[in-house]
């Protein structure tokens, strides 16, 4: 394959787009016939040519890198289209230099009219072959039995084509260098991720408390020190990291955006005894920002339900009944969820629990306040739940695991102190001061007493106990 006209194409760009085309060709010529191969090399580069001149004529941008004479590190992606024209016959020139990205809301949105359109055909098919007379549905099973190596084919090909789209989409994640599916690009997950920040804005925004409040300042202060202690992390500087505090004092929770908006609420910044404890909430809020587990978890959704649509066509087609459908659909959902969702999201809560624990120690926290902090919250859930109503030891929280999107809080904090050696190191490797030596751990006992006195007061709150009345002299001396 020839390079094409230097003063037309080629000018700035040297001859590496037509590489390219050449290794895409190369490799079309082991799918298709030799003839075949040729007419369609012929159009692209006709169609190329002609879009490129046209281009170059009116528009075409100047394109140079940063040093073209480096040329393993110049990249160009292309996406000729062919039979196109404008109003006035003119051929439109559809080479991009990135491809088209959708919005990943429409992809949300067409997984969920899928379902619905899954439900629908299966229903319709159920309604026509129940309709079918006995000598029809005898032809339909010949003209099936005939044609089985076509269908055995196409849904050998079906599957093909879904391995390479999920082979294809395989990415590791920043620090833990874990293989993972990712259907999003960067600019996909930050075109969704700023609609639901104006989603989130909208609704605290009689609930934001201003960026003068000393609550903000506090966790502002505290996010600050974990960005300055791990600004050797690429994902760091790709976030536009803010801070939002919610005046939600019942609220006992924090979460983060993909693109590293952080929304506390002021009920987590009241269990926080300290901006130690602080630090490594933020840390592990942070750490799925910088891991990318709000694109990985939406496009383990997007997988599912690939999978589901499939499901909900074959249930809603070979179920009797709608009721029947109905109910195997809503149980077929529960499983998978219990298989595949929960499991999968109680990983990526793991790893961001690793990961937030040295983000917190690179930013010389104190690590031991991790523990500290998940034992209380397991010490509070459970007293929450009132497991103290006869003994005198606190229970730890027996609700059930497997059914949830994140680990237990007994789970965290035991497998947080299983790594908080390496943690200290890694902490005294970055020339942190010195951690002082009472260690916050032993203070659990004493929590475990306080926190069983304060649910037990707030449990009879509303009993009011009244004084005994004086003994008169009579029954004194009837005692004595």
């Amino acid at each position: 394959m020839q390079c094409f006209d230097k003063q037309l194409f080629c000018r700035q760009i040297d001859c590496q787009f037509v590489s390219i085309c050449g290794h895409t060709m190369a490799s079309v010529r082991l799918l298709l016939s030799p003839k075949t191969a040729q007419i369609a090399t012929q159009l692209i580069v006709r169609n190329v040519r002609n879009c490129c001149q046209q281009r170059w004529r009116h528009e075409w941008p100047l394109i140079r890198h940063k040093n073209l004479s480096n040329k393993n590190n110049f990249k160009l992606n292309i996406n000729p289209k062919v039979k196109t024209f404008g109003p006035n016959g003119q051929q439109k020139c559809f080479i991009h230099l990135s491809p088209k990205r959708y919005n990943p809301l429409v992809a949300i949105v067409l997984r969920q009219v899928a379902k619905v359109a899954a439900v629908i055909t299966g229903r319709v098919v159920r309604k026509w072959w129940r309709d079918l007379p006995p000598n029809k549905r005898q032809l339909v099973y010949q003209w099936f039995i005939r044609h089985k190596w076509k269908f055995g084919l196409s849904l050998t090909a079906l599957i093909a084509m879904f391995g390479v789209y999920y082979l294809s989409h395989i990415s590791e994640t920043p620090i833990t260098r874990r293989k993972r599916f990712v259907a999003f690009t960067a600019k996909q997950v930050e075109e969704l991720n700023n609609y639901e920040f104006e989603v989130q804005l909208h609704t605290f925004k009689d609930k934001l408390l201003p960026s003068s409040h000393e609550s903000s300042k506090r966790v502002a202060r505290v996010a600050t020190q974990l960005l300055n202690g791990n600004n050797d992390i690429q994902e760091i500087h790709d976030h536009e990291w803010s801070v939002s505090v919610v005046n939600d004092p019942q609220n006992k929770n924090a979460f983060v955006m993909p693109s590293g908006q952080i929304f506390v609420f002021t009920g987590m910044l009241n269990i926080c005894d300290n901006d130690q404890q602080l630090g490594t909430v933020l840390a592990h809020e942070m750490a799925h920002a910088v891991l990318g587990h709000g694109a990985e978890l939406l496009s383990h959704a997007h997988l599912i339900d690939l999978v589901f649509i499939c499901l909900i066509a074959t249930i809603w087609t070979l179920l009797p009944s709608d009721i029947t459908a109905s109910i195997t659909t809503g149980i077929s959902r529960l499983i998978m969820n219990l298989i595949s969702d929960a499991p999968y999201s109680r990983m990526l809560e793991t790893e961001a629990d690793i990961v937030g624990l040295e983000l917190a120690a690179k930013a010389c926290f104190d690590v031991r306040e991790t523990s500290v902090f998940w034992h209380k919250m397991a010490l509070m859930e459970n007293a929450e739940d009132f497991h103290i109503v006869t003994t005198d030891e606190i229970q730890l929280p027996t609700k059930i695991e497997f059914l949830s999107t994140h680990p237990s809080h007994e789970t965290r904090y035991q497998y947080l102190d299983s790594l908080m050696d390496d943690a200290i190191k890694l902490r005294t490797k970055c020339n942190c001061p010195q951690l002082p030596k009472y260690d916050p751990r032993t203070n659990i006992e004493l929590m475990k007493k306080h926190i069983k006195d304060y649910y037990e007061l707030k449990r009879r709150e509303g009993v009011t106990i009244l004084p005994k009345p004086p003994i008169p002299p009579n029954l004194l001396r009837r005692d004595s």
